[in-house]
């Protein structure tokens, strides 16, 4: 018997080309009005930037607020996206972080930088300083003595600060982006040295500066590298040697085409103090020296060294109801703030619905943040962690190895230099730091 054979056709269906699975992960790392727009259009971006595309297909967007700082693992999204890695989801992680942080002078409204005109003065009275022949520290103190507000945390001013005004072309109204860069893994934000395009764009705002004054002042921040061409007579080591054995304060000697640093009581009365002069390119030697071991071991030192000031500091107001129920409840409403992006970007939330209650929410955190610095206002421990923080920032971005005394770095750096011996200083760095260098 012959087996009947019935063919049954295929059925043809339409072949689906395999998408690869991308999850977009942004992060905002300020608490502005406008970062919660920017976190709000980021998130818009990557679903309609990959809607319609062939190969891509969005798995999800992973945003999270800048409040904790650079910790991974207070990070609930970015935590979130790593455990949909491990399961397998995602194929590819594409990130981007944007700062909208206004430079001291502006305010930023809708994207763009405005001036502020009380701020604004006090940059043009800085350059005027400068132009005038004062140093970046006499200029901090002509600041910090006049009570000139720096920041609404009340924190003094230092020569890095007035540095990054003299030298900073938003203030003639031109931009430089990418000046930094943030690394995946581990997450870091690092200064662009040239591994990456700078883009330089004229007349992106308003100038506070004429490009004139800018020019003059960068003219003579060249001039001032080099201490043998110093037109003004004031030394990068001016009034910051002091003698270890007399306390006197050290000054300069210009003895058979060599520059010397001398203190004051032996200068006078040698058997009253036994320092002897010093040759000034030992101080630049010891200098330069101490700078390339604190970059070196910039992890080992400044970030346990911060962590722990922050814990202590925490440890300080945990027993302050106050202080702790009011950092519940920002966090809280930033919290709130998140969602309101997230539930605006998927459709559910209407624009002016969220403007007003961001806005709204805003105002109350604001409220509380002044009620935050009126408990902490005065303190010495948030003055000195503020002043560390900005260091560690100085030597962080700072050149991977200084060859040769840099004497803007070094007037950022050092408050005072202790003479102990012939051949061993103590360099006091801004915010009570204290290294000793010997040679």
């Amino acid at each position: 018997m012959n087996p009947n054979i019935t063919v049954i056709n295929p059925i043809r269906i339409e072949e689906q080309e395999d998408k690869i699975r991308i999850a977009a992960y942004c992060r905002v790392s300020t608490d502005s009005e406008d970062q919660q727009n920017s976190l709000m259009t980021q998130m818009r971006y990557y679903e309609n930037f990959l809607a319609d595309s062939e190969t891509e297909r969005l798995v999800s967007v992973y945003a999270d607020e800048g409040i904790t700082g650079t910790r991974m693992d207070k990070r609930e999204e970015f935590q979130r996206m790593l455990k949909d890695c491990r399961r397998g989801k995602i194929d590819r992680i594409i990130v981007k972080s944007i700062s909208h942080s206004a430079p001291f002078g502006y305010e930023l409204y809708n994207g763009n930088l405005i001036i502020n005109q009380r701020e604004a003065e006090i940059v043009k009275s800085i350059y005027k300083m400068f132009l005038s022949g004062m140093g970046y520290d006499s200029i901090c103190r002509e600041l910090n003595e006049s009570k000139v507000i720096k920041n609404d945390k009340g924190t003094k001013w230092l020569s890095a600060s007035v540095r990054y005004i003299l030298t900073n072309e938003k203030y003639i109204g031109d931009s430089l982006w990418q000046k930094n860069y943030n690394t995946s893994m581990p997450y870091r934000k690092v200064r662009n040295k040239g591994e990456l395009e700078k883009y330089y764009i004229n007349n992106t705002h308003e100038a506070i500066i004429t490009r004139e004054e800018f020019e003059k002042v960068q003219e003579l921040i060249e001039q001032r590298k080099h201490p043998n061409m110093n037109l003004i007579n004031n030394y990068p080591l001016s009034k910051k040697i002091y003698c270890g054995k007399c306390g006197s304060l050290f000054k300069r000697r210009f003895k058979n085409e060599k520059s010397y640093w001398i203190c004051r009581e032996h200068y006078y009365n040698a058997e009253n103090c036994q320092i002897k002069q010093i040759p000034e390119q030992v101080f630049y030697t010891a200098f330069t020296a101490m700078y390339n071991k604190l970059k070196a071991n910039y992890s080992v030192i400044f970030t346990p060294m911060l962590t722990q000031l922050q814990e202590l500091k925490n440890k300080k107001y945990g027993g302050n109801k106050q202080y702790i129920d009011i950092n519940k409840e920002v966090i809280q409403l930033k919290e709130q703030t998140h969602v309101l992006a997230r539930l605006k970007t998927k459709g559910f939330l209407g624009e002016s619905k969220y403007i007003e209650q961001v806005t709204e929410i805003n105002a109350r955190i604001e409220k509380l943040s002044r009620e935050l610095r009126k408990i902490v206002r005065c303190d010495d421990e948030d003055e000195m962690i503020e002043q560390i923080k900005e260091i560690a920032s100085i030597i962080e971005n700072g050149t991977d190895l200084m060859t040769e005394f840099d004497d803007v770095m070094f007037e950022s750096l050092i408050e005072k230099i202790i003479v102990k011996n012939q051949t061993e200083f103590e360099f006091n760095l801004y915010g009570g730091l204290k290294f000793t260098e010997r040679i």
